[in-house]
């Protein structure tokens, strides 16, 4: 992803945030909150802004309208997922393979089941981003630009 402006993958991940509804979209900030609906070009604006830059005034132009519920938690995750690099779970595997055989060769001190612990849990989620892709490639949709 590139540090100023929006790459293919950076606006695909940043464009996960938004979901389309009948007169546009409804913006999300977080999972859990409350959608707030914007327009197409509201929605151009904030995928405009470069990834490092600060979404706070666009934030305050959308503040104060009325809002619907939540989105479910897993479309949403796998949506994230697909949309993650491939380099990310490979990094993943490879850095958990690392941290597991470290923290095997020293199961008996704090930091070697912390370093375990570590590893297992990135190989995990390594292993949930290509099992993701796997399962979008088979329901025959296309994925997001690598």
């Amino acid at each position: 992803m590139s540090l100023f402006l929006p790459s293919d993958e950076g606006r695909a991940i940043l464009a996960l945030s938004f979901e389309p509804s009948a007169d546009g979209y409804f913006y999300y900030y977080w999972r859990w909150s409350r959608g707030i609906p914007v327009t197409a070009e509201e929605r151009e604006a904030y995928l405009k802004i470069p990834s490092l830059g600060s979404r706070r005034a666009w934030r305050k132009g959308i503040a104060n309208r009325s809002t619907v519920p939540p989105r479910a938690f897993g479309p949403t995750h796998q949506k994230l997922l697909v949309a993650m690099p491939v380099s990310m779970a490979v990094l993943g595997l490879l850095g958990g393979l690392i941290f597991a055989l470290s923290g095997a060769s020293d199961i008996l001190s704090i930091g070697g089941v912390a370093s375990l612990i570590a590893g297992v849990a990135l190989i995990w989620f390594g292993c949930w981003i290509i099992l993701a892709k796997i399962r979008h490639t088979r329901k025959g949709v296309a994925l997001p630009p690598q």
